[in-house]
């Protein structure tokens, strides 16, 4: 997996890519912006308002000051990703069934491979 993010890491043909993956789809180069980040962001907290108010007497208040901060740094955290770049291919869905391994494990120049691309997008 190591070598698969390095090769794809900010390629040049990603632009190219977003059009094929429909995961994720609105977190691809191609749409990714500061105003697109805050709207997401503002329909989240939303959610996260009214999931907190059903869970107000069920969770701890350290509990929700918690889940306010990762939410109030996700803003920040994504746009400074974006504008450096730094994106690459990921899998979605790569656990241990989803490899083909080689017989001779003894062999190194023999690689496992990685099936089951249905969940693939490009991310941060």
């Amino acid at each position: 997996i190591a070598e698969l993010h390095a090769f794809w890491w900010d390629h040049p043909k990603l632009k190219a890519l977003t059009k094929y993956t429909s995961v994720f789809y609105n977190w691809t180069m191609a749409s990714f912006n500061e105003k697109e980040i805050l709207s997401w962001f503002n329909d989240q907290n939303k959610h996260l308002k009214q999931f907190l108010e059903f869970l107000e007497d069920k969770i701890s208040d350290k509990r929700i000051e918690l889940f306010k901060t990762a939410f109030s740094l996700f803003p920040q955290l994504a746009y400074e990703r974006i504008t450096k770049e730094n994106i690459t291919v990921t899998h979605g869905d790569a656990h241990f069934y989803n490899f083909f391994y080689p017989k001779d494990i003894a062999n190194d120049k023999l690689k496992a491979y990685l099936i089951d691309w249905q969940f693939w997008s490009l991310e941060l």
